[in-house]
């Protein structure tokens, strides 16, 4: 594949998660359930977690302009956009790793009220874990890190396979595929899943 055609699909990957996001929120906003979930008996994806893959698809559209040669606006922004989605996340992905009980990560539970994959304080790991391999994917590209190139293409292949994996467990009906393991860990939504692919498809262009 050219690297025209890369580039191109790239950002249109971006831009569909970005406006994927912004049409769970709105999903949010306005009631909309086939917004949040593809069928009723799945998981809803959360309000704050769309919130974030917003960020994240921002975050590949500039990671992308940076490696095109593009790299004034993106030095200012991919910095900005990575922070704010360790910020969201890191606090919980922590306090998870440490048992310590906070409010925040009950904002990155996925499901629906009474959901048996839904575990009380217990966001997805796997979730948690692929919003900040996005985040240090942009650290690294405006550190200039050696070998970017194929640091990006491994944090997309990880995306990916952690997307791909949740999306068989609803496919199959495994929950554990889609990371749900009863009282330790929250399974990840559907819509989160396809996400993930998206995001680690784009790196993997790059």
């Amino acid at each position: 594949m050219g690297k025209p055609i890369l580039k191109i699909t790239v950002r249109i990957l971006a831009c569909a998660v970005i406006f994927s996001g912004l049409a769970v929120i709105a999903g949010w906003e306005f009631g909309v359930p086939g917004l949040l979930s593809v069928y009723s008996g799945w998981m809803n994806i959360k309000f704050n977690t769309a919130v974030v893959f917003v960020f994240s698809g921002i975050l590949l559209y500039f990671i992308a302009r940076s490696r095109e040669g593009d790299v004034d606006k993106a030095q200012v922004v991919i910095p900005i956009v990575s922070l704010v989605i360790i910020l969201f996340i890191g606090t919980s992905f922590f306090s998870s790793i440490l048992g310590i009980r906070t409010e925040v990560e009950d904002l990155f539970i996925e499901g629906q009220t009474g959901s048996i994959t839904a575990v009380a304080g217990k966001p997805s790991m796997p979730m948690m874990l692929g919003f900040l391999l996005i985040a240090s994917a942009g650290l690294l590209t405006v550190a200039g890190a050696k070998t970017i190139s194929l640091k990006l293409k491994v944090t997309g292949l990880i995306l990916v396979l952690i997307g791909a994996a949740a999306a068989a467990g609803y496919l199959f009906n495994f929950p554990p595929l889609y990371y749900y393991i009863k009282g330790i860990n929250s399974g990840m939504a559907f819509y989160t899943a396809v996400l993930f692919i998206l995001l680690g498809g784009g790196l993997l262009c790059l």
